[in-house]
């Protein structure tokens, strides 16, 4: 089986950290090799139509091929791209590892029936979890081709340089949120009026470079790589959108009812317990491990009782090991691997 990458000119993958992880995981396994794509400079409109029209030219010769592909989706979000990708995929068989569905998160009813074609063309799809698996199946797409990942990993080099202290309230604890800071992605906290929380939250990257009020620190930005080994506090936040409920059905928040946000894989990585909406996908694999606590607002976090934190702490540290060293993406690529040569196209 041959992953296809995509590689910026100096030989660090393109993209973000969740795809650059399931490349290095995969290359760790013996049944699968890298076919690289190597990006040169798109500093301007023409370098960018050439870089297309190599991916275009890449289609074309890896279809003479007699291999089963793996290819991370969205490869493209060029349509002479992924028209190209539709014509290789009639030819081969496709594992497609979904990161997103674009037109799933921006309610985008064009784009999403256009992504439901190209999905409904691969051999084999990877969904984030059984939300984003029964999703696939409503609309119209095979039961017995969709894999569940659970949980994506996330490597990093080191050890913790934290200790995650034993807390029993809320007063005493400090939770944490790491990601896009800015008023249009996280809302909640430019929202949050620091006379009604109990609580304080560190935050870490970018959108802000300021304390929030009194309640909500900024602590700098830190690489992807280095992040989790440096997470101080006792909890990892997952949130999108407004502090409460009332956007469930705007893009961010509803599309948390499906995917599986990468932050929850980082608070893994640092063995944070974590709270997340009572209403995301991830509430289910949160609750099934034991690992955090459900919220439907963010003052609930005033109202947490952590009686159980030790436990949770426990299990979110055995969980860490397990994102740390790829267990998920090695489980399931290993039973897509000895079940693709029987599937028929």
């Amino acid at each position: 089986m041959i992953i296809i990458s995509t590689k910026k000119e100096n030989n660090f993958n393109a993209g973000h950290k969740a795809p650059e992880d399931i490349l290095n995981i995969c290359n760790q396994l013996d049944d699968i090799k890298e076919h690289s794509f190597l990006v040169k400079k798109e500093d301007n409109f023409l370098q960018k139509v050439l870089v297309n029209l190599d991916k275009i030219k890449m289609f074309k010769k890896l279809s003479k091929i007699n291999e089963n592909f793996i290819i991370q989706y969205p490869f493209s979000y060029q349509d002479a791209v992924n028209r190209s990708m539709i014509n290789f995929m009639k030819k081969q068989k496709v594992v497609l590892v979904i990161h997103d569905i674009v037109g799933l998160r921006d309610k985008d009813q064009a784009t999403l029936a256009k992504e439901l074609n190209i999905l409904r063309l691969a051999e084999v799809i990877i969904a984030h979890n059984e939300k984003m698996k029964k999703f696939l199946i409503d609309n119209g797409i095979k039961e017995s081709k969709i894999y569940v990942l659970d949980l994506f990993d996330y490597i990093c080099d080191g050890e913790l340089q934290v200790d995650r202290n034993r807390v029993t309230n809320i007063e005493e604890a400090k939770v944490v949120y790491a990601g896009n800071l800015s008023k249009e992605k996280s809302p909640f906290l430019h929202q949050l009026e620091e006379n009604k929380m109990k609580f304080n939250i560190d935050v870490f990257g970018v959108g802000i470079d300021e304390d929030i009020n009194k309640n909500i620190l900024f602590k700098g930005k830190l690489h992807p790589e280095e992040l989790p080994n440096k997470l101080t506090g006792n909890l990892g936040l997952v949130w999108d959108g407004c502090f409460d409920e009332s956007d469930e059905n705007v893009t961010f928040k509803n599309y948390t009812k499906f995917n599986n946000p990468h932050k929850l894989s980082c608070y893994m990585a640092a063995g944070l317990p974590v709270i997340v909406w009572e209403k995301a996908a991830i509430a289910d694999f949160v609750k099934k491990n034991n690992i955090g606590y459900t919220i439907s607002n963010i003052y609930d976090i005033n109202n947490l009782d952590l009686a159980d934190y030790e436990i949770k702490l426990k299990n979110a540290l055995e969980i860490k090991e397990k994102v740390r060293n790829g267990y998920f993406t090695k489980t399931v690529m290993k039973e897509i691997i000895k079940d693709i040569d029987s599937i028929e196209r």
